[in-house]
């Protein structure tokens, strides 16, 4: 086996350089440094905690609320929202708003109209926080009278 010598030269300027880099990524590290700003992040929750979250706001938001729903790709609660106020409590909680044109009031009652004017066997319709809207299908069952009616029902509605 054959031993090398570093000279002492080489070996100085190595450990300088080995120096200077350690206290250039200190200071470049710390240059731009400033207040850390309060930035409202989406939080990552499971279906129980965004569940728990949802409730929780729900009742914080009241009115202004216009329902939630699951993200289950981006694990995250989505909240519908009638203005940017009640968007910010949102987004401080942790939870994505957006901000729709329905109120849940207004679904409730469009979902009631349906009920009392428009029960036909073989329709549906159920609320679809993703749209805000009421979404309502039909079979191949219903005639094509009844339809007429159904679709009367749904265009005075406008959801």
């Amino acid at each position: 086996m054959k031993h090398r010598r570093i000279p002492r030269r080489r070996a100085a300027v190595a450990g300088a350089g080995i120096a200077a880099l350690v206290a250039a990524g200190v200071t470049f590290q710390t240059a731009n440094a400033s207040e850390p700003t309060e930035t409202s992040a989406v939080k990552t929750l499971s279906a129980l905690a965004a569940g728990k979250l949802a409730s929780t706001l729900d009742r914080d938001l009241g009115a202004d609320a216009a329902g939630t729903y699951y993200d289950a790709q981006a694990r995250s609660l989505v909240v519908n929202v009638l203005d940017e106020a009640a968007a910010e409590v949102v987004e401080e909680a942790g939870a994505k708003a957006r901000i729709v044109e329905h109120s849940l009031a207004e679904l409730k009652s469009a979902r009631t109209t349906l009920r009392q004017d428009a029960t036909i066997p073989g329709t549906a319709w159920v609320t679809d926080p993703a749209t805000n809207k009421v979404v309502v299908t039909a079979d191949r069952t219903v005639s094509a009278a009844e339809f007429k009616k159904l679709s009367q029902v749904v265009d005075g509605l406008g959801t």
